[in-house]
């Protein structure tokens, strides 16, 4: 026949055993948590990267097929240079640009030594 004392320490140990097991099955399955949102991240990127065919985000005009790795760039595009005309145009040859420091940077190198100045057309 078996003690109270000794029952009681074979009934401590199992619950020990048992608060230890649990807490191994606990951790194991946080780990697994973890591993699968990590997983579904990288899916989620690889999806959006494959979408834009391109390795970041793209900002596109929304009046023609270009697209700017910045949104500055975009909307620059968009408001001066998109479906417009020329407006400044070189007083020796004719060249015409849609911004004027194109025309000055024209005139230094291709007419040299001439008064930098240019047109506006409009």
């Amino acid at each position: 026949m078996t003690s109270v004392s000794e029952s009681w320490s074979d009934g401590l140990a199992d619950k020990t055993e048992l608060s230890q097991t649990l807490l191994q099955q606990s951790h194991q399955q946080r780990l697994q948590e973890q591993q699968h949102q990590r997983q579904q991240l990288r899916k989620t990127m690889e999806n959006a990267i494959a979408a834009s065919g391109l390795h970041g985000r793209r900002y596109h005009c929304p009046k023609c097929e270009k697209s700017f790795s910045q949104s500055y760039s975009m909307y620059r595009h968009y408001r001066y240079e998109c479906d417009s005309l020329p407006r400044y145009q070189c007083p020796y040859c004719g060249h015409v640009s849609k911004w004027s420091h194109s025309i000055y940077n024209h005139i230094r190198k291709i007419h040299p030594g001439a008064k930098v100045t240019l047109n506006k057309l409009y």
